[in-house]
């Protein structure tokens, strides 16, 4: 892991604090009081984060299948994606045993990169099939409880 960034106070973007194609993002928590008798709380943390990067969007040149993200899941999954072109994409979603969990219906999708949200699946190993024209990928993801 890279070297701690400045330290942020406000929320901000993190333009010129990533690098274009950065999968990860590292993070700490500075907590303080002026106040002894006071333990401070964290409330949350929210970080949104765009497959795209945080530079100007490269062009697409081919059909990519990134995969489930997080993996593994637990609850809500993304499957992100390329597309070179305007092109009709359909995922299918398969248990180990090779049975169907889920296909999702076919959509087109304008070139560039995008993403689909799958609905909760049951803890397991599943493959991610990507299919458009003569294009076909697949990813592993693993569902846990």
């Amino acid at each position: 892991m890279g070297a701690w960034s400045d330290t942020l106070i406000i929320p901000c973007m993190l333009n010129g604090i990533l690098n274009y194609g950065d999968r990860y993002v590292q993070y700490r928590a500075i907590l303080s009081t002026s106040d002894p008798d006071t333990t401070p709380i964290l409330n949350d943390v929210m970080i949104t984060w765009d497959p795209q990067g945080v530079e100007v969007e490269p062009q697409v040149t081919e059909y990519l299948l990134f995969g489930a993200e997080p993996n593994p899941a637990c609850g809500a999954i993304s499957i992100a994606f390329a597309v070179p072109e305007l092109s009709p994409v359909e995922f299918s979603i398969y248990d180990l045993a090779g049975r169907i969990a889920v296909v999702l219906a076919q959509d087109e999708y304008m070139a560039g990169y995008h993403q689909v949200q799958l609905e909760e699946l049951a803890p397991g190993i599943y493959f991610c099939r990507m299919a458009s024209g003569e294009f076909m990928a697949t990813q592993r993801f693993v569902v846990i409880e």
